[in-house]
């Protein structure tokens, strides 16, 4: 199987024209003379850099919301940027779905206005809670960044 270098990218020009130098070189001498291959490969060779590529680190860029939300019929994923959004989102669900719970074990026939107490009147104890429930997680947001950079 030949390999044929492609001579739009650094590496591949890099080869043709070693093949070129190497080429001549046989025109001119009728063979590879060992200490002319040697200079040629050497200058040749100085064109690329084999260092080791540069460490990267993870770096903490941010935090995500992620916001999970079912009932029987749907199950809903969305993505915050923070948790008070993320419970305004929730709060605005509860309330356009009081009715459910509206008077019973307790919870007022209209919703409160502050969110968080909506969603907690809503959903109610952890432990109660059936067909219907959610959850709120903060997760971080990575990014890998370059160490050499400051």
């Amino acid at each position: 199987m030949l390999i044929t270098p492609d001579p739009a990218t650094p590496e591949g020009a890099a080869v043709i024209d070693l093949a070129a130098l190497m080429d001549a070189l046989q025109a001119r001498t009728g063979e590879w003379p060992g200490a002319e291959t040697t200079a040629i490969l050497s200058d040749w060779l100085r064109r690329f850099s084999f260092a080791a590529p540069t460490a990267h680190t993870t770096q903490r860029a941010g935090q995500a919301w992620v916001l999970r939300r079912w009932d029987r019929s749907c199950e809903e994923v969305t993505l915050w940027s923070d948790e008070a959004s993320a419970l305004a989102s929730l709060a605005q669900h509860v309330r356009t779905h009081w009715d459910n719970v509206a008077g019973t074990d307790g919870v007022p026939h209209r919703p409160p206005a502050d969110d968080r107490t909506a969603v907690d009147a809503y959903y109610g104890p952890e432990d109660e809670r059936c067909d219907e429930d959610y959850t709120l997680r903060a997760y971080d947001v990575l990014r890998h960044g370059d160490t050499a950079r400051p």
